[in-house]
């Protein structure tokens, strides 16, 4: 009945002699690269353009200004080593598509700046030039500073239905972090962002407060309130493919960059129990129509949203298939800031944990749910996670949702049949040798006939509405402890489009590094021959040879 992971932790004795390692270290480098195009990419018979090679470099610091706090700094980052974002199906959505941060600078000490509300996605900073952060603790106070400065400044702009995005010139970042440790397993923070375009003069401030306080053993209560203070770039050919939305309290004002000013609030608050047995846990959100976070990753705004949670653990401790069986339920609410009631779901579910490291999640959503002034009933899907790491040399698991689901349409939002599937595994012939294969399906189907309200066409029950699929395969072989080979490759049906990204790397320690890699692109191409069959094509091509040597002083 302990959820306090480092309190149930033990104590190591004995360690003795132990010296503060070299303070300083320089990780410069290097990189050669040529890249080639089609000239145009929507026609397979147009010139391929072999660009000229260039060189580039650039720098990593790294100080131990004591033995707490470190301090990292780097000027013109290359990241093409970085493996490839895994595509996302983007249909029948409408918000802005969440990607994990692979950049090893961002990523260390990356939990030091997470908290409830996303103010800090360090994705947003794009294209940094150069960027420094110092993050340490001292008894019992954390803290986090980064510093960037980016030449291509991405906008993800929220709004109660949609995500609108653009991108802009250069920007400067600034992101601090106080965490300051309280009473048994609990903190209390600051954390304050501020973003400000050079190029048109748009800029972004964030400032909030948050906490989290375990009481009784089992009780957490977790709470974080934002304020945000926006000016919009002044250059609406920035936005000139934005839908036109108003919003405000009273819709005084509208999507498009034009340097209007405004101020915003969000707010989360959750209560819960983790023990033993019984959990719940229970929540209220809150985001203003004229809340941002440049620095983060807040897809939408104008909601308010209460929902709770409750399971109960089974232990089958001398069960001959079953570890753990936990029954489950959730309900929420969502309304906008006018009190339009927006979304309601109930979704009873099922958790168990089989022996050999197997585990299936079942659960049944009933919703309803009000989009572009249309409220749709009827919502109702089954899905279920399989995941296995049963044996050494194979796992892997799968997902999926079949039932009805609102189609997304701003015309026409109306109940659509989905069935959605995503499978994965990994095969580990031998202990040099791994192969991860990833297949997304998403498919939509109307489920009532009618007529279309804008263009009048007939729509007939069982027509397609979309059907796309993702594959992902990614091979690895390690040859030696210091010399690996990985190729990437990527089919994303929607666009015909094949991406593939060799790497050989070879590391004389974590940091000195070799790469030689390359990325190319292959979209479907119409034959003009009738009756011949269509053939893909590069239609980009980059050639790359970067090494990294780890200085310390």
């Amino acid at each position: 009945d302990e959820n306090c992971l480092f309190c149930s932790a033990g104590t190591i004795n004995g360690l003795e002699g132990i010296n503060q390692g070299k303070n300083l270290e320089l990780l410069p480098y290097v990189i050669g690269s040529q890249s080639g195009y089609l000239e145009d990419s929507e026609d397979p018979g147009s010139v391929f353009i072999e660009e000229p090679g260039n060189t580039d470099a650039g720098l990593g610091v790294k100080y131990g200004v004591t033995s707490n706090y470190t301090l990292d700094f780097t000027y013109n980052p290359d990241f093409s080593q970085i493996e490839s974002d895994a595509a996302q199906i983007d249909v029948n959505t409408t918000f802005a598509l969440f990607f994990p941060e692979r950049r090893p600078f961002f990523q260390e000490g990356a939990d030091i700046f997470r908290t409830m509300i996303n103010t800090v996605y360090t994705r947003s900073i794009n294209d940094p030039i150069m960027a420094g952060k110092i993050t340490g603790k001292s008894g019992k106070t954390t803290i986090g500073y980064l510093a960037a400065r980016d030449e291509t400044t991405p906008y993800i702009v929220p709004f109660e239905e949609s995500s609108q995005f653009a991108i802009n010139g250069r920007s400067y970042s600034n992101i601090v972090r106080v965490k300051r440790d309280i009473l048994d397993d609990s903190f209390f923070g600051l954390i304050a962002t501020d973003r400000r375009n050079e190029t048109n003069g748009g800029a972004n401030t964030n400032l909030g407060l948050d906490t989290e306080v375990r009481f009784l053993e089992n009780y957490r209560i977790r709470a974080h309130a934002q304020a945000s203070y926006t000016r919009e770039p002044d250059d609406s050919t920035l936005s000139e493919d934005f839908e036109d939305i108003r919003f405000g309290n009273e819709n005084q004002y509208d999507s498009f960059f034009n340097g209007e000013e405004f101020a915003g609030h969000a707010a989360e608050v959750s209560f819960g129990r983790d023990a033993r047995h019984w959990n719940f846990w229970t929540w209220y959100e809150d985001y203003s129509p004229t809340f941002r976070a440049e620095n983060g990753f807040v897809s939408a705004n104008n909601n308010r949203e209460v929902g709770f949670w409750t399971g109960y653990m089974f232990y089958t401790d001398e069960g001959r298939f079953t570890e753990m069986i936990q029954p489950q339920l959730s309900w929420g609410r969502q309304y906008n800031y006018d009190g339009v009631l927006k979304d309601e779901w109930i979704q009873p579910n099922i958790w168990i944990r089989f022996r050999k490291q197997t585990r299936i999640w079942a659960g049944y959503t009933i919703s309803h749910e009000r989009f572009a002034g249309v409220h749709v009933e009827g919502i109702r899907r089954i899905q279920w996670n399989i995941n296995t790491d049963f044996s050494a040399m194979l796992s892997g698991g799968m997902w999926a949702a079949i039932g009805k689901s609102i189609v997304r349409d701003s015309e026409d939002p109306r109940l659509g049949n989905q069935r959605t599937v995503e499978f994965w595994g990994t095969l580990k012939p031998t202990s040099q040798l791994q192969l991860s294969l990833t297949v997304q399906s998403f498919r939509m189907t109307e489920n009532n006939s009618h007529f279309h309200p804008v263009t009048g066409d007939r729509i007939r029950a069982g027509e397609e509405i979309y059907d796309v699929y993702i594959g992902r395969a990614r091979l690895t072989y390690q040859f030696t402890r210091n010399m690996f080979f990985r190729v990437v490759t990527q089919y994303v049906d929607s666009d015909d489009l094949i991406e593939v990204d060799p790497l050989l790397s070879y590391k004389l320690n974590p940091f000195t590094v070799f790469f030689l890699g390359s990325s190319h692109n292959f979209m479907q191409f119409d034959s003009e021959i009738p009756g011949q069959a269509p053939s893909y094509q590069q239609t980009d091509r980059t050639y790359f040879i970067k090494f990294q040597y780890l200085f310390r002083v």
